[in-house]
């Protein structure tokens, strides 16, 4: 008996829901899966799409990937197209094929580099930006701090100018 995951029994509508997408999203996908080479279910003339469990998680899979990695929906279309397929995914024991698990396990990684490297020069902006607001925080007390002394010093000078002058010979007096 085929297990029930892979007989196509959803619509267009009920996968939009599931997947939490728009139905035109879900068309498109399918559009562009299709054009890889993945065929979907269809069941009429106007052909409208059934689509199976597993052909939700490859939808999934699919807006995942596109969010993640910087690669274009249609390269994405195209290695799911292959590792979904028919032949190669659906084993005699419904198991994924192991080439399925390391080409979504790299684009994952690669992601995940990216991610990081982003996320580190956000890190390093916002360092440099709290090293320059303190710098200048710094500058600023120490410009009022000089400013202060320098007052301080044209006191004294002018009050060293205001003594009463004596002749140079009664210098000890």
């Amino acid at each position: 008996m085929e297990d029930i995951r892979f007989q196509p029994r959803w619509n267009t509508k009920a996968v939009a829901i599931s997947a939490q997408m728009k139905e035109v999203t879900i068309r498109k996908y399918c559009a562009l899966l299709e054009a890889a080479g993945y065929t979907f279910t269809r069941i009429n003339d106007r052909g409208d799409r059934r689509f199976s469990d597993i052909e939700i998680e490859m939808i999934i899979d699919m807006r995942r990937l596109s969010e993640e990695s910087d690669m274009d929906v249609k390269q994405i279309a195209e290695i799911l197209a292959k590792q979904y397929s028919k032949p190669s995914f659906i084993s005699e024991d419904t198991h994924v094929d192991q080439t399925r698990s390391n080409e979504l396990r790299e684009i994952v990684e690669s992601a995940g580099r990216q991610f990081g490297s982003i996320a580190k020069e956000e890190m390093r902006e916002t360092v440099r930006e709290e090293i320059k607001s303190e710098l200048e925080s710094q500058m600023n007390d120490l410009k009022i701090h000089i400013t202060e002394e320098l007052l301080e010093i044209r006191k004294e000078v002018a009050a060293s100018r205001e003594l009463p002058k004596r002749p140079w010979w009664r210098f000890r007096k």
